[in-house]
This record gives C-alpha cells, structure tokens and sequence, in this order.
C-alpha cells in the first residue's frame, strides 16, 4: 500500500492552511501589467478587442532606405508642402517678423502722451 501511495498520492484539501482569497489592488494589476510589457518579445503587441485581450506578434519592420533616399524623400514632402501652402520657406517668415519689429520701433519713437497730475488739497 505504501508503494502505491508513494506513486499516487492522495491530494485533498485538510484546510490546514484555509485559502484566502483576496482581490487584487489596482496598483497590483498595473504592476503586473507593465512587468509583462517590458518583459515581451519584440514585435510583440498586446491588444485588447471586442473578443477579449490577445498577444499579437507583428513582422519586423523592413531595412531603412539610405541616407541619399531618405534627403530625397524629404526634400520632396517639403517642396509639396510648400507648394500646397501649409507652410512658407523660413528666409520669407525671418523677413517678415524683422519688417514687424522695425514698424513696432518706428511707432514707439513717438514719445507716449504724458499726463499733468493735479494735487488735491486735502
């Protein structure tokens, strides 16, 4: 009998040790959380959908374009944007605020209007 036991032991609850359950504090489950986002595989994601929260793995990212690629992009979004008008070229921007000021300073040449105080005799 021993051998068999030794090979099937019988696993009941003795409530020796009562079991507590106790709900988990929102600083706990946050903790939880952000240790299992840091600890992830990469392209990796966790995301939450109508049918519940899922892991997700995603493709790498494809290798970069080079450096001469990348100025010609750019150059390209920026003359179309300039095209387009949602922006000005700096040197016309620079012009403009210095034209500003030199009309502010020209204005303030004037000395302000000044104003005779009048004692009152009290």
């Amino acid at each position: 009998m021993m051998a068999i036991l030794a090979h099937e032991p019988v696993l009941v609850d003795t409530g020796e040790h009562p079991q507590r359950f106790r709900p988990r504090s929102y600083a706990d489950a946050a903790a939880s959380i952000a240790n299992e986002l840091a600890q992830m595989n990469h392209f990796t994601a966790r995301v939450k959908l109508l049918s519940g929260e899922h892991l997700m793995r995603t493709n790498p990212p494809p290798q970069g374009v080079s450096a001469a690629e990348l100025a010609a992009r750019l150059r390209t979004v920026k003359e179309r944007m300039l095209a387009l008008g949602y922006c000005r070229d700096a040197r016309e921007v620079v012009k403009e605020v210095a034209e500003r000021h030199e009309q502010l300073r020209q204005a303030q040449e004037e000395p302000p209007p000044t104003r005779k105080r009048v004692r009152r005799p009290g």
